[in-house]
């Protein structure tokens, strides 16, 4: 698994691709050693510096964040925000400090 560090953050290189919210908790579970979702904050950041990933484009990527009874979400590619993405599958961007 390809890593870059940005900051104090550690960052998976590729997305892993995830169903829903729950699912993509689950994965973060299974990893263990830290690794877990992004909250809005730091997707941002990696919105910001998009160039060091391999996000793809137009797709959302899953916060820890909740709103509601669904995560919260942010497209990297183009930094908008989604509420009750349950609708498709995102993917996420894993890191860890």
């Amino acid at each position: 698994m390809e890593t870059v560090r940005i900051g104090s953050l550690e960052v998976m290189k590729a997305p892993l691709e995830k169903g829903n919210w729950e699912e993509a908790n689950e994965a973060c579970e299974l990893l263990e050693d830290g690794w877990r979702l992004p909250n809005m904050k730091e997707l941002n950041i990696l919105f910001n510096v998009k160039e060091l990933i391999k996000y793809k484009e137009d797709k959302y990527y899953w916060s820890c964040e909740t709103e509601g009874i669904s995560g919260r979400c942010l497209c990297i590619s183009d930094g908008s925000t989604a509420r009750d993405p349950n609708a498709f599958p995102l993917l996420l961007q894993l890191l860890r400090q």
